[in-house]
């Protein structure tokens, strides 16, 4: 019964802290004010210490989600997607031969034997003997 009534007892004085820091009034002028009304100096002070814990421990939760979003949204325009639908299948690669002669053709012309498909445009390769278009 005792157990219970200090819990009680806890639960009001956390919330007339919490009620009256909302108000604007300091956490050290409420500890003086809830001694003059009788309360134990160290219980007080204990609830206080509680407040602030909270107090603090949901500010920095606050500000670990800001920081996060903020590093979401700097970060995306940095990062390329590595499947674009339709268009990736539609791009259209290079199909080097034996003779280095390379071809913008697709993927079905270089199933010959000796020829090789690269998923790069034939004018960004340095090592083409010849850019030609078919």
């Amino acid at each position: 019964m005792a157990e219970k009534r200090e819990q009680h007892t806890k639960k009001n004085v956390y919330n007339y802290v919490k009620e009256h820091h909302r108000k604007g009034h300091s956490l050290g002028r409420i500890k003086k004010w809830l001694v003059m009304y009788g309360y134990d100096g160290s219980f007080v002070s204990g609830i206080i210490r509680r407040f602030r814990a909270r107090q603090f421990a949901r500010t920095s939760a606050l500000s670990a989600f800001i920081v996060a979003l903020v590093l979401l949204f700097v970060s995306v325009p940095f990062f390329k997607p590595n499947i674009s639908g339709a268009a990736v299948a539609s791009l259209q690669g290079c199909c080097i031969d034996n003779s280095g002669i390379c071809r913008s053709d697709t993927r079905d012309f270089c199933n010959s034997e000796g020829s090789i498909y690269i998923k790069y445009s034939c004018f960004d390769l340095p090592y083409c003997s010849n850019n030609t278009l078919p």
